[in-house]
């Protein structure tokens, strides 16, 4: 699929019977193998290429120089070397070809290609040095099967899932979105499972070409006064100032400040989660008692882990508790979101490295602070949460502007006097102009006047519409006093 043409994906759920279901596994356990073999071929031949000494000493230079056209005719002779052991997509694809022969009953040409471009991308990233190493697939873990095209291998054909001689019924609802939808021309199919339950439920991605249809989301007297959604349109775009945190989001507009909380993990799901944790952890440490060094560390090596019945059970309990977790904060996640939309058409935000923070530092200093985020971003799943507001925003055509948190110094400016003015994370108040206000809000204000093309910051728009932000602030906090802001 070209990365220009717009695309987007519904899944549905499929309704297999006892005997479609058996063939569904026997199908996805031999791709996996399939996929297994692949990689491995790949990796066997990657590793004798890494042995050569050309080869490594080309690595040296490419590390060694900054000049542009030197590395460009490193990047040429390291191609070769990529073209000789065979590393490039087509060879994947190539050697495909004598597994789908023998195969043919359980999988086919399409389904095969693709698992051999994903086993390709998999070795790429250790040639381009993305990834420190790449594992097989073990059991019920290959989780989606995909085509090509939807009129060869799977397909989709009056409400069923056609592959092979599989038909398998797919269970619709028939309301206007699924209209639209199928209104539009089906790209490929994707099959693919997941543990619900201690049950394998199985289900159909179909990708359409073209434009999500939207679902209305408006409050139910916008939607009735159809003439005021038409003069909003007509006016100017509003813009919306976003501070977007680790744990709270605040939204600044020219009539309110809201300060929303990002959905989190249920608490008491998390504390059924750390049991079976827990619980599965002792039981390994039982049953495998050689596999552990004196002081609790694993020895390391290859190991075969026999996992006791009591084990297993749990281990589907523990994966259960995860699954309802994601759901129930994905749902919280789109109100959200809906939300937010109803603020706006432009959004303003910093760009965020959430990779980053979760990451400990790696020379702590001493005598400071030096925070770790990596749990609470895990909580809240905020980099999740961004790409969802992104997507949502792109469906209603509305805009979201990422910019970069050191040019910008929406954190620190003071636009009554255009200087930095840094403050301690604890603080949650800053003062500007003699006035206490929320770092936060500020922060989002000042977003809200940035100039889309240029990247700064208004002075004159701020000063211009701080009074109106001081009432906002005082009604959304309260008013707050230097001496008890801590």
């Amino acid at each position: 699929m070209s990365g220009t043409s717009s695309y987007f994906v519904m899944t549905l759920p499929l309704m297999p019977e006892l005997w479609q279901k058996e063939k569904l596994n026997k199908r996805f356990e031999v791709n996996r193998q399939i996929y297994n073999a692949i990689l491995g071929e790949g990796l066997k031949r990657y590793r004798r290429m890494k042995e050569r000494r050309d080869y490594r000493t080309l690595i040296q230079m490419l590390d060694s120089t900054a000049d542009v056209k030197e590395r460009k005719r490193i990047y040429e002779k390291l191609d070769i070397l990529e073209e000789e052991y065979r590393l490039r997509r087509f060879d994947f694809t190539k050697d495909a070809t004598k597994y789908r022969r023998f195969f043919q009953k359980n999988t086919d040409a399409p389904v095969i290609q693709n698992l051999a471009v994903h086993a390709w991308k998999a070795v790429h990233s250790l040639v381009c040095r993305q990834a420190a190493s790449v594992h097989p697939k073990a059991e019920n873990e290959l989780y989606s099967l995909e085509g090509k095209t939807n009129k060869t291998s799977i397909r989709y054909q009056d409400e069923k899932v056609i592959w092979k001689d599989l038909e398998i019924p797919v269970r619709t609802k028939g309301n206007d979105y699924e209209k639209q939808a199928f209104a539009q021309e089906i790209r490929y199919c994707r099959l693919k499972w997941k543990w619900i339950r201690g049950n394998k439920k199985y289900y159909v991605d179909l990708i359409f070409r073209g434009k999500c249809p939207v679902k209305p989301f408006l409050l139910a007297e916008d939607r009735k006064n159809s003439q005021r959604e038409e003069a909003r349109t007509k006016e100017k775009k509003k813009k919306v100032g976003m501070d977007i945190g680790l744990q709270k989001v605040v939204l600044v507009t020219d009539k309110a400040i809201l300060d929303l909380k990002l959905p989190e993990k249920d608490q008491e799901l998390e504390k059924a989660r750390i049991y079976f944790a827990r619980k599965l952890e002792r039981s390994r440490r039982i049953n495998h008692p050689d596999y552990y060094t004196e002081d609790g560390r694993i020895i390391s090596g290859r190991k075969k882990w026999n996992d006791a019945i009591n084990y297993r059970k749990n281990k589907l309990k523990y994966r259960e508790i995860l699954r309802k977790q994601a759901a129930l904060r994905t749902e919280e996640q789109q109100k959200l979101i809906k939300l937010i939309l109803t603020t706006g058409d432009i959004f303003f935000a910093e760009q965020l490295a959430f990779e980053k923070m979760r990451n400990r530092k790696e020379k702590q200093e001493k005598g400071k602070w030096n925070p770790v985020f990596g749990k609470t971003i895990e909580n809240v799943a905020a980099a999740a949460f961004l790409r969802k507001l992104e997507w949502k925003m792109k469906q209603h055509g509305k805009q979201i502007v990422f910019v970069d948190p050191v040019k910008a110094l929406a954190g620190s400016l003071n636009h009554a006097t255009g200087k930095r003015e840094i403050l301690p994370y604890y603080k949650q108040y800053r003062n500007v102009s003699g006035y206490m206000v929320n770092k936060r809000a500020y922060s989002a204000f000042l977003l809200r006047h940035m100039e889309a093309d240029s990247g700064v910051i208004n002075l004159e728009e701020c000063k211009k519409a701080f009074p109106t932000f001081l009432i906002l602030n005082e009604q959304t906090y309260g008013s707050q006093r230097e001496d008890k802001v801590s």
